[in-house]
């Protein structure tokens, strides 16, 4: 019989001491510094709203329009490549891939003092103040493990980023953005990638080190919970905590099994440990409490029906949610044609109802959030020295000369329909736009955008891609948050720069800014012209 993970794990978080108490507060102390950032870098407590603050993904939860602060405290080499091509970097003629590696190269104190200069100017109140100029009324921040407990074993730097942290969460509440506090590493990588802090392999569910692996995260997720949650300087703002960013499970299928991955099985228990930590932890007087967020692993819709409504009656409807990211760059998606992007983020809601549940057994739907997408169909500075002196400037006159490609045909979508291929299409409206005075609709939109997509004939298609996708997400699930808010050289994946480019609406709670027009029962579902 398998020893229950919850209670091994309750019972090892109980003894440890690597559990953190507060924030950081002593400045002689080199792990636990912060830069000049205005003493602790956190502005005047926000009073507390008269009325409570809806729960995440209830009924009367407003539908998601956010963004992420991806490659900020937690590094993504492509979001941010300048840090990895200093010249005294460049000049070890190493690559280097993630954050493990820049600190393990640079040592504790330079990349400590590094760090906290890109946390100081990488995201500022600024970026908040846009946010809900742009209609956005969420943010979901990417926050390492090691943020609150670190081990001689690592060479990251810990702790450092908490102050900043807390900032970021009172200049949310500040514009009325509610806050995702989002695990997105956990110790060993749950997924191999560059975001997990480690890329390489997948090492979190290895028996020899899963117990211990898991209560150090699980360490994490109480002090996150009880500096960001309980504490009533920071207003309830913080509406949801997601226990793991992107697991990769073994594949349930006999023609193509993996033992390299995390079982689904031990993601299972992982799931039911990590929502009775989280719920545990929330104060009886705290302002708020936060749903608990599992990402699908990039499973099929159905896949973890059983979980959340087995016999143990662990997961309490209205007190979690499920996340799911929605790419077409990777996979073999990044060389359809625009049209065929079209059909497949037409299609996508059938996939969001189902995740929704209930499932065979019956019980209760929960809600679904679309916590990544973007409308980037292609990677950017992968690797990162491709963008050595690259602006974002520069990066969209690549976009300019982008080369539609030839339809292809993919299961997830209808059939093809129309006059042929999208560069007709595109010229057909290009010239149509020139030729038709702008409709009541496309006034109201943005002053700059038929310019722009005059200058720029991949904007007709961003601008067309980033409404059909909203607008089925909306539709289909409680909303969406754009993976990234900002990059250095990559205009697709930089929600910021869009709007500047005018491929989003410039207010997303504004129906009235959209140019095209939605039809969940047309093919495509986003109009070809201006409506």
């Amino acid at each position: 019989m398998r020893i229950s993970l919850l209670a091994t794990l309750i019972a090892v978080i109980s003894t440890t001491t690597i559990h953190v108490t507060g924030l950081p507060s002593d400045p002689s102390n080199d792990q636990r510094r912060i830069a000049d950032v205005n003493a602790t870098a956190v502005p005047a407590p926000v009073p507390a709203r008269a009325k409570p603050k809806p729960t995440f993904g209830a009924e009367d939860y407003p539908t998601v329009r956010g963004s992420n602060l991806g490659g900020w405290l937690l590094l993504e080499p492509w979001i941010t490549p300048d840090l990895m091509l200093t010249p005294d970097l460049k000049a070890l003629n190493k690559y280097i891939p993630d954050e493990w590696t820049y600190t393990q190269v640079l040592g504790r104190q330079e990349a400590a003092a590094r760090l906290q200069v890109h946390y100081a100017t990488f995201v500022t109140e600024d970026d908040f103040r846009m946010m809900r100029m742009h209609g956005l009324n969420l943010v979901r921040i990417p926050v390492p493990y090691y943020a609150f407990n670190t081990s001689e074993a690592e060479p990251y730097v810990g702790q450092i980023q908490l102050p900043y942290l807390g900032r970021a969460i009172k200049w949310a509440d500040q514009y009325g953005l509610d806050v995702i506090l989002d695990l997105h590493a956990l110790p060993n990588s749950q997924n191999g990638f560059d975001n997990s802090g480690h890329a390489g392999g997948i090492h979190f569910a290895d028996e020899a080190t899963f117990v211990d692996d898991s209560a150090r995260a699980m360490s994490a997720l109480i002090d996150m919970v009880e500096l960001f949650v309980n504490d009533p300087q920071f207003n309830g703002a913080v509406a949801a905590i997601e226990v793991i960013n992107e697991p990769l499970v073994n594949e349930q299928s006999k023609d193509k099994p993996r033992t390299d991955r995390i079982p689904l099985a031990k993601l299972e228990d992982w799931y039911r440990a990590a929502y009775s930590i989280v719920q545990a932890a929330v104060s009886p007087t705290a302002l708020r409490r936060p749903v608990v967020l599992m990402h699908d692993a990039f499973m099929p819709p159905g896949t973890f029906d059983d979980t959340f409504n087995d016999d143990r009656g662990t997961f309490k409807p209205g007190t979690y949610a499920l996340d799911t990211h929605i790419y077409q760059a990777f996979n073999g998606l990044n060389f359809l044609s625009e049209e065929t992007h079209l059909y497949v983020a037409c299609g996508a809601g059938g996939n969001l109802r189902a995740a929704a549940g209930p499932g065979k057994k019956g019980g209760a739907r929960r809600p679904v959030l679309v916590g990544e997408f973007s409308i980037g169909t292609s990677t950017r500075c992968v690797p990162y020295v491709q963008c050595e002196g690259r602006s974002i400037a520069d990066d969209i006159r690549t976009l300019t000369d982008y080369n539609p490609r030839p339809t292809i045909v993919v299961e997830q979508q209808q059939p093809i329909k129309g006059d042929g291929s999208a560069a007709r299409r595109e010229a057909k409206q290009q010239q149509q736009q020139q030729q038709t005075p702008q409709t009541n609709a496309s006034a109201n939109a943005d002053a700059n955008v038929t310019t722009t997509m005059r200058l720029n004939p991949h904007a007709s298609f961003a601008r067309r891609f980033f409404e059909a996708q909203t607008a089925v997400f909306e539709a289909n699930s409680m909303g969406y948050v754009y993976w990234n808010w900002k990059t250095q050289a990559a205009a697709a994946w930089s929600l910021r720069d869009i709007f500047l480019q005018g491929w989003a609406p410039s207010r997303l709670d504004d129906p009235s800014m959209r140019m095209f027009k939605y039809d969940a029962k047309a093919a495509p579902c986003i109009s070809e012209n201006v409506a």
